[in-house]
């Protein structure tokens, strides 16, 4: 009875160490290939999510400061969110990944549009009161041929251009942006011009008549190349190009003094691209209150960074000419 017993012990602790045996070495084999599989399609999920909000939060960086600019930004974040709401569904990923990313994707579709609104808006409002103070018009030639009567539907094109561009409607030039015009609805390829830096761009736009103007914003390209000679160093034609580019900010002062029209300085050009030391030199007699408000106005201009300090001697400045 007791041997009974004890083989019967015997083999009830075989059975249980043969079961846990197996079960340890379930645990340690290798995954299957749907589970791997799993894996890999959250692992392609989370990266997508991350790289939408990258995207987004960098084309709608500076919308307050720059919303032109933030405004193309989301228009090719818009677009590029598109083409990924079209290829989703070719994608290798389980059901509810693909579910939960188309719904992220339309989701930021709805505050890439509200974004694009506002940015449009304050973009607007800023090329309105450019062109107020510029007062650019097109010429009577291009009016002629693309204007409209009073009793013709006509839509509004806006093109907002920094620092300014010409602009060829069709291959007419039409004026130099920034400048709205109200033109006959249509197809027109539209190309700008920027002779400082040797920037072109093109492009083809459809005018409605109903709906709101139709805005052409663009940055022209910042800076022209300097020669070799000036390596490491602020070359003439830069500097001529950047006080072109701010000589309305400093322009902005002669309310202080309407008689005063060119204007010399020197100061330097440290390191960083600041401007310091800062010495009037004529008109002597010009007021106080414009002499500070022109030393704070180039104070504001981020000059190129350099290895060294550039020092400008008797710079003049012509503040009522289109050259600086």
């Amino acid at each position: 009875m007791t041997r009974l017993l004890l083989i019967s012990c015997w083999l009830g602790c075989c059975l249980l160490a043969s079961s846990l045996f197996v079960g340890h070495d379930s645990w340690l084999s290798v995954p299957t290939a749907s589970a791997a599989k799993r894996s890999w399609s959250s692992r392609h999920y989370h990266r997508l999510r991350s790289t939408i909000f990258r995207r987004y939060r960098v084309a709608r960086r500076n919308r307050y400061r720059e919303p032109c600019a933030a405004w193309q930004r989301l228009g090719v974040f818009k677009s590029w969110l598109d083409k990924l709401k079209k290829q989703t569904p070719n994608l290798a990923l389980r059901k509810h990944h693909r579910r939960y990313l188309l719904a992220r994707i339309r989701r930021y579709q709805r505050y890439t549009r509200a974004q694009l609104r506002y940015t449009w808006r304050r973009c607007r409002r800023f090329w309105k009161g450019e062109l107020k103070r510029l007062n650019q018009r097109w010429n009577n030639k291009c009016r002629k041929t693309l204007g409209t009567s009073l009793r013709q539907e006509a839509a509004g094109l806006w093109v907002g251009v920094t620092p300014w561009a010409y602009v060829y409607i069709n291959g007419q030039l039409c004026g130099t942006a920034p400048f709205y015009a109200r033109i006959r609805p249509g197809t027109y390829k539209l190309r700008l011009v920027y002779p400082p830096g040797k920037d072109t761009i093109t492009r083809t736009v459809t005018l409605r008549a109903s709906g709101k103007p139709t805005l052409i914003a663009h940055q022209m390209r910042a800076l022209p190349p300097a020669p070799k000679k000036f390596k490491n160093l602020l070359a003439p034609k830069q500097l001529k190009w950047i006080l072109k580019r701010h000589r309305s900010s400093m322009a902005s002062c002669g309310i202080y003094a309407p008689a005063v029209k060119n204007v010399a300085l020197s100061w330097e050009i440290n390191t960083q691209g600041r401007a310091q030391q800062i010495k009037w030199e004529r008109p002597s007699q010009a007021p106080s209150r414009f002499q500070k408000c022109v030393i704070r106005a180039l104070q504001r201009i981020r000059f190129p960074s350099g290895n060294g300090v550039a020092r400008i001697q008797s710079y003049e400045i012509k503040l009522r000419s289109d050259e600086p």
